[in-house]
């Protein structure tokens, strides 16, 4: 997989901090059954319909009227993104910082670009897709929603919270927006590493170490009136499944040995990838 040298440097950073968080997590004498948080690392995805610029996220008409694309990306500098699976609390997790803002076809309106902050758990029907087992295998690993549920309160939602930037049309850095998912008649949300979802033509993707998450949301300004669906509003990025897991306790001397030695390792692995 073709990561930019900022997104590579991204995800070594991120894996040593997981690294030392399950370090700290075993020593203090947690079980294989404790450890149940998949960290995935995400970054755009190549097949974006209005790349370039890449991007993870796309939010149309995300204020100041109709006719405005907005998208976000989950690699450009000073950003970063994960998504958290917890196969006991059966939850995935988007959450981070991103950057974008009025996608103009070649790059942003300056008037209308910056950070953003995003928060969405999905928290209702998620199951496991493919026949591969989250800790034990490597491939065919997946997962989605089978349906959507906007109830902000308890159902698959989250927000979108304009950061540091220049926003105009009236929106102004710390508006939030309601984000809920939106389905497609047969599931809102996928994430997986067997369908390379249109990865095709694209060099360096695809694979079991390539996973694409994709799927529909909704938006409407926070406390306002909810909207029908706007399209297009979706999800669409490639991820790396980033932390470690451990399916037999170990002394924490051998975790750190492990650990240390698989986080040597991938930076290695990293340095010979062309950006």
């Amino acid at each position: 997989m073709m990561f930019s040298p900022t997104a590579v440097a991204k995800s070594a950073l991120r894996l040593v901090a997981a690294s030392a968080i399950g370090i700290a997590a075993l020593s203090a004498g947690s079980t294989a059954s404790d450890a149940a948080v998949f960290q995935f690392i995400l970054h755009d995805h190549p097949d974006g319909a209005l790349a370039n610029p890449t991007y993870g996220l796309r939010l149309d008409d995300l204020y100041g009227g109709n006719n405005s694309d907005f998208t976000f990306s989950f690699d450009a500098p000073g950003t970063d993104m994960t998504l958290l699976y917890d196969d006991q609390a059966n939850t995935v997790r988007i959450t981070g910082r991103a950057k974008g803002g009025i996608d103009t076809g070649s790059g942003y309106d300056p008037n209308n670009l910056g950070f953003v902050d995003i928060d969405f758990t999905y928290r209702s029907n998620l199951v496991t897709d493919g026949s591969g087992t989250f800790g034990q295998d490597t491939t065919d690993l997946g997962l989605k929603t089978t349906n959507h549920d906007q109830n902000v309160a308890t159902g698959n939602s989250g927000s979108i919270t304009l950061a540091t930037g220049v926003w105009g049309a009236g929106a102004s850095e710390g508006d939030v927006f309601t984000l809920v998912d939106q389905s497609n008649g047969n599931f809102s949300f996928k994430l997986n590493n067997f369908d390379d979802h249109r990865l095709g033509g694209h060099s360096g993707y695809g694979g079991p170490n390539t996973f694409v998450g994709w799927g529909w949301l909704n938006h409407w300004a926070q406390g306002g009136p909810a909207r029908t669906h706007v399209y297009s509003s979706d999800w669409l990025f490639t991820a790396e499944l980033g932390t470690p897991t451990t399916d037999v306790p170990e002394p924490a001397g051998a975790a750190v040995f492990a650990l240390g030695a698989g986080g040597l390792a991938w930076m290695r692995r990293r340095k010979r990838v062309k950006a």
